[in-house]
C-alpha cells in the first residue's frame, strides 16, 4: 500500500493543477472574448468548441492512456494544455480560437 501512495498521489496533484489552471483560464476566455468585439454567437461558438473537444477526449483518450501510460499521457496533455493558453493571445481569430479551445477540451477529458 505505501509503494503504491507517491506515485498516486503525484498523479493527483499534477491533474489537481492542471484543472485548477484551467479554471482560470476559463475565467478569463469570456472576458478576452469580450474585448475582442465578438458576437454572442461567436463566443457561443467558441465555448461550444471546447466541450465538442471535450466529448471527442473522451472518446478517443482512452486509447493513448492505454497506449503510452498514464504518466506519460497526464504529462503530454498537460504541456498541450499549456501550449493551447499559450496560443490563444497569439491568434485573434475566432475559428483559431475555436480550434484552440477543442484541443483544450480533449487533452482535459
Amino acid at each position: 500500500m505505501a509503494a503504491i501512495l507517491p506515485p498516486l498521489l503525484t498523479l493527483l496533484l499534477g491533474t489537481a493543477i492542471m484543472v485548477a489552471g484551467h479554471g482560470l483560464l476559463t475565467t478569463l476566455v469570456p472576458i478576452r472574448v469580450d474585448l475582442l468585439g465578438a458576437s454572442p454567437a461567436t463566443a457561443g461558438a467558441i465555448a461550444a468548441g471546447y466541450f465538442v473537444g471535450l466529448v471527442v477526449g473522451a472518446w478517443y483518450n482512452s486509447r493513448i492512456i492505454h497506449r503510452v501510460g498514464r504518466i506519460r499521457a497526464l504529462a503530454g496533455f498537460a504541456a498541450i494544455l499549456a501550449t493551447t493558453a499559450l496560443l490563444l493571445p497569439l491568434a485573434p481569430w475566432p475559428a483559431a480560437w475555436i480550434l484552440i479551445r477543442a484541443i483544450a477540451g480533449a487533452c482535459l477529458a
